[in-house]
């Protein structure tokens, strides 16, 4: 029998995690089985379980995945812009319109009370950005780029607070434009920064 080389394997787990997260954000969590992800890629669900021993755990890589993506993102963007560009960037390469695809990033949320895993994977997600985002802003403050009176973390609290409110709003229906408007005026306020 051949073996499985390390880059199959890894890239057989992130075609999981992608249909994970495709049917999840379709179907909602509670209505997925790990029988639909299996159909979805056209593999039967023992395939599944070599990689994931259950939902939850796919959820939790999931969710990793989210993490990985969006800090890829903002180390990408961030030190290469001027903050408020970088602000702007940001909301249009994150912000999703795709109500389904936010409710299920609110579905995660809540879980995560009741769910071990899912709490400790998105638990470790939040402090992971807040850290991330709290270093980037010190970083900023220190090269007099954004506002220096008030504490790196509260403003990161508060990046990720208005962050998660604007996807709420969203999900109820907010035109995207309205939006990404008062994203860059809340953006201004927040930086501290008028114009770049």
């Amino acid at each position: 029998m051949p073996k499985v080389v390390p880059e199959y394997k890894e890239e057989a787990r992130k075609k999981i995690i992608d249909a994970g997260l495709e049917v999840m954000s379709k179907k909602g969590y509670c209505s997925t089985t790990m029988d639909d992800i299996a159909s979805h890629l056209g593999v039967s669900k023992g395939a599944l379980y070599l990689y994931f021993k259950n939902k939850d755990e796919l959820v939790a890589a999931i969710v990793e995945n989210f993490h990985i993506k969006n800090h890829d993102l903002a180390r990408e963007t961030f030190p290469t812009e001027k903050p408020l560009k970088a602000w702007y960037d940001f909301f249009d390469r994150i912000v999703t319109f795709d109500p389904e695809y936010s409710a299920f990033i609110f579905e995660i949320a809540a879980m995560a009370v009741r769910n071990d895993v899912i709490r400790e994977s998105y638990s470790d997600d939040l402090k992971q950005s807040l850290e991330m985002a709290s270093n980037g802003i010190a970083c900023q403050q220190r090269n007099g780029l954004v506002r220096s009176d008030i504490e790196p973390r509260t403003l990161a609290v508060a990046i990720i607070a208005i962050f998660s409110g604007i996807r709420t709003l969203a999900i109820a229906g907010v035109e995207p434009d309205e939006l990404r408007e008062r994203w860059i005026t809340i953006g201004k306020v927040i930086l501290g920064i008028s114009e770049e």
